[in-house]
């Protein structure tokens, strides 16, 4: 079958129209025609696989990545990165149109990086009878991975080559700006110390139901940004991209133009990494988050502020 596609799709898939359905494909970029296999029929849409584009885009790219055809880490890295820039823009757009019910909202263009790759401080990791790696798309089978283009450097260092064979997931975190390393680690039974390689500097923690067991070192990091110290635990939640983090609450000052004496509110406020940036000296805010371990980083980096 035979699909020109359209636009892209939040998520990462090319979409195009075949019988008046909406077709799904992964790999392709809008403008593309493509030859495709049907995978799944819904009915409303369905999903195929590429397996020839007939008309490239002239921002088709050969993927940096030699995993990038089989893991389900990243979607976009056959389209070259301006062209990302836009279709993410557009993605916006659409939705702002299709769920929010906006007509015609100004959208304007994604500040993309100098530079996109070797900037995640996270990384969540699968692990299956000691292989470790990223699952397929769309699949639960684990493609074994030794390096990710997109981990920062202080995260493909310790990247461990097989962890034990109880291990399930494997959650890799760094602080950029500390160079301060943490494993948390899922296995089916306690772990010890020893049955992980992994450098001596990296703290591990192992979630146990509820509670969470520190096998070395202490159950959180520490990143700076823009200037502050904030501590982040080993589940809370930090945006993964620190440079860009900091471009968007340098943004989001800009906007607020906070003013001795005001009051800021942040909703879903995680560790702080906006609200005490934004903060004038000597202001005050409120935050308001679900998570009691992002609430506990919280009172601590008010306290470093």
């Amino acid at each position: 079958m035979i699909v020109q596609l359209d636009n892209l799709a939040f998520g990462g898939e090319a979409v195009g129209r075949l019988d008046g359905k909406a077709v799904f494909v992964a790999g392709g970029i809008p403008g593309e025609r493509v030859r495709v296999e049907m995978l799944h029929d819904a009915g409303r849409y369905a999903r195929a696989r590429l397996i020839e584009v007939l008309d490239p885009s002239p921002d088709r790219v050969v993927p940096p990545c030699p995993y990038y055809d089989d893991c389900g880490g990243c979607h976009l890295q056959h389209i070259s990165y301006p062209r990302q820039l836009e279709l993410k823009r557009q993605i916006v757009q659409d939705q702002l149109v299709r769920l929010g019910g906006i007509n015609e909202p100004q959208v304007l263009p994604t500040l993309g990086m100098g530079t996109p790759w070797a900037y995640r401080n996270q990384v969540q990791l699968h692990a299956h009878q000691g292989a470790v790696g990223y699952q397929r798309p769309q699949s639960h089978v684990v493609v074994p991975v030794s390096h990710c283009a997109i981990a920062h450097p202080l995260i493909d260092a310790c990247w461990p080559a097989t962890v034990p064979e109880t291990v399930t997931r494997l959650t890799l975190r760094a602080g950029v700006g500390t160079g301060e390393r943490l494993a948390l680690v899922k296995a089916a039974e306690a772990l010890a110390t020893t049955d992980l390689s992994l450098p001596d500097d990296v703290a591990i923690v192992q979630p146990m139901g509820t509670q969470l067991r520190v096998l070395r070192h202490l159950p959180w990091l520490h990143e700076r940004l823009l200037g502050f110290t904030m501590r982040v635990s080993a589940r809370a939640f930090f945006q993964n991209n620190t440079a860009q983090a900091e471009a968007l609450v340098s943004l989001a000052g800009e906007a607020l133009a906070l003013q001795p004496g005001e009051r800021l509110l942040d909703a879903y406020c995680g560790v702080g990494a906006f609200m005490l940036p934004l903060l004038p000296a000597g202001g005050r805010g409120l935050g308001i988050e679900s998570s009691p371990e992002a609430v506990a980083d919280a009172r601590v980096n008010a306290r470093l502020a």
